[in-house]
């Protein structure tokens, strides 16, 4: 069952001392498209770093895909907050969230798109969030319409939904673990809690 707001706000306390499982963590919904703690779920900022691929570049998913940033086959954007990008028609683009996680080794999440999004036709692509995950997501943003779409880096992008159930045996360890994060960032009581109780 999907935890709800008064679940998720356990998980990322302020001034505990514990790590926030969201940081920054915003206890309401704010701006439009929304971000922020909802009543089921909590919606992602888009960040600041956009990646689209070049053309007609062999991209083989048995590589180790986390290097792709370091390589020749992607253009890299910085787009600062509060700015907007297009979304080409028919292109896709790698995008990461403002947020950083770090999952509990007892709670999952789904990525899922916005309503605001999926009326223009833009697709997110779907991912999970495993048990014991670190990181900033990556997560692909498709414009398969004839249209060009704008996105505004800082603004709402994505839901997340969590679930939680007994800890498994094995947490997440693989090759993505921690990316997009400075480990040592804060993300406890050294970090202000945004938004109202």
């Amino acid at each position: 069952m999907p935890l709800s707001d008064k679940q998720i706000k356990k998980l990322c306390p302020g001034g505990s001392g514990m790590p926030k499982m969201v940081s920054p963590f915003i206890r309401t919904q704010e701006g439009f498209p929304s971000y922020g703690l909802g009543p089921f779920g909590y919606d992602i900022r888009l960040g600041n770093t956009i990646r689209i691929f070049k053309d007609n570049v062999l991209i083989d998913p048995s590589a180790d895909v986390s290097d792709l940033e370091n390589t020749n086959e992607m253009h890299v954007f910085n787009v600062p907050i509060g700015q907007q990008f297009v979304v080409h028609p028919h292109t896709t683009v790698i995008v990461e969230s403002l947020e950083q996680f770090r999952m509990p080794d007892d709670v999952m999440g789904w990525i899922v798109g916005k309503s605001t999004y999926t009326r223009l036709g833009l697709i997110l692509s779907a991912t999970v969030i495993e048990p014991g995950w670190r990181g900033r997501l990556k997560f692909a943003v498709i414009n398969p319409t004839a249209a060009r779409i704008k996105l505004n880096s800082g603004a709402g992008i994505a839901q997340v939904i969590f679930d939680n159930g007994e800890k498994p045996e094995l947490s997440y360890s693989g090759r993505y673990q921690d990316q997009g994060i400075n480990v040592d960032e804060p993300t406890s009581d050294d970090e202000e809690d945004e938004g109202e109780e």
